[in-house]
Parts: structure tokens; sequence; C-alpha cells
């Protein structure tokens, strides 16, 4: 009968012991690019080869895919707001003369032309959460002033990281990439991007 019980509690406890290994295996998923929803196709395509590589692989892309780890089991679904929103910034990207901001007459500072809407690419290839968050940053960005809104995100991320892990200990089944990205730091120099 001991040995039952043993067995149970060993298959009870597996899920969250393959979740810190997994924790802590060394791969960074932030690094992982989803398809960017078809709405936000204008925004890529209006970005520089400079701000589109820092958006799809560089720090705007990592801040962005963690924050969408974060908080993605908390978002709602949100897909007419996200086409929306897609629509509308590859729409206002179009009017900045994307054509003409590849063209060479900028010389050295080609690669620094045009709009920079590194933060809503990053987002879109980031994931559904990760769009969320974007949003959720620009109405705190509107709201509040730049060093407030940094401040609300700070408390943010680690009341969020707090929730993950109390999740985890009390034994319930946790996404991994959330469980990772509690993990991770966030400065808040990378949250005011």
């Amino acid at each position: 009968m001991a040995s039952i019980s043993k067995f149970n509690t060993a298959v009870l406890s597996m899920p969250n012991e393959l979740t810190v290994a997994a924790a802590n295996f060394n791969l960074d998923f932030s690094l992982m690019k989803v398809e960017a929803p078809k709405e936000f196709h204008g925004v890529r395509d209006a970005l520089s080869t400079h701000r589109r590589d820092a958006a799809e692989e560089g720090q705007p892309h990592i801040t962005a895919r963690k924050l969408g780890a974060l908080f993605e089991a908390i978002v709602p679904p949100i897909p007419n707001l996200i086409q929306a929103y897609g629509k509308r910034a590859s729409e206002i990207s179009s009017r900045s003369g994307a054509e003409d901001q590849k063209s060479s007459h900028f010389g050295l500072f080609a690669a620094q032309a045009g709009i920079d809407a590194t933060s809503i690419w990053a987002a879109a290839t980031s994931g559904r959460g990760a769009l969320a968050v974007h949003l959720l940053a620009c109405m705190l960005a509107r709201i509040w002033k730049s060093h407030e809104a940094i401040s609300l995100w700070v408390d943010l991320v680690e009341q969020r990281k707090q929730e993950i892990g109390n999740i985890y200990n009390n034994g319930t089944a946790t996404e991994t990439a959330a469980i990772m990205a509690s993990r991770q730091t966030f400065g808040r120099q990378q949250l005011a991007c």
C-alpha cells in the first residue's frame, strides 16, 4: 500500500519536475519568432532593414517575447482588436513613404531613415500575448508620464512573476514559457522601449 501512494505521489509531482527541468534547460525561448498576423505586414514593409532585424532578432524582440510569455496566460481573446490594430498600424506605416526611405539619397543614414515601428513589429513577431502587452504599454505611456508608466510596468511585471511563482509552488500546471519568463530580469531600460 505504501508503494502505491509513493507511485501516486511520483506521478503527481512529475509535471512540476519536468517543468523545472525544462525551465532550467539552456534554451532561450525569447529568440523564437512566430509568424506575424497578415494585418501587420504593412508595418514590416515600412521598416528599414536595420529596424526590422532589431525587431525580429534584437533586444526589442527578446523583451517583447519575454513579456508576452509572462502575460499570455491571462490575456483574454482579442482577435478583432489585434486585427484592427494591425490594419491601422499598417495603414499609417504605408503613408510614411517606405519606398523613398529605402532609396540611396539617405546615404549613411539609410538604416535609420523612416518610421520607427520596431516595437510594433517585435510584438507582432512574438505572439498574441506580446501584442496584447504592447497595446497595454501604449495605453500606459499615453496616460502617465514616462517615468510613471515605466514604474507601473516594473510593478506589473514583478507582481506577475510572483503570481506565476505562487501558481507553480501550489503544484498547479503552469506553462513552461511562463515559468522561464518569470525567472528573467526585466530592467527599467528594457521596459521603457
